[in-house]
């Protein structure tokens, strides 16, 4: 079975990084990914399709530990 890619399929606890900047999963609801940044107290919301376009240049990715 192949491990889920984060930068496609986002999920609690994902990371993806792009040019340096690295963006961690804090929810994903119908459409909507909200992430945050490691270390910052701010979160965003973008779509889906955002999400993929921006992640599809990533360097690093990684999928999260399960939920507690």
């Amino acid at each position: 079975m192949a491990e889920r890619d984060p930068r496609i399929d986002p999920a609690y606890r994902d990371s993806v990084t792009v040019a340096g900047e690295t963006r961690e999963v804090e929810a994903v609801i119908g459409e909507k990914v909200i992430y945050s940044w490691p270390g910052k107290i701010a979160v965003r919301t973008v779509y889906l399709p955002a999400w993929r376009a921006w992640a599809a240049k990533a360097s690093v990715w990684q999928t999260g530990a399960p939920a507690p």
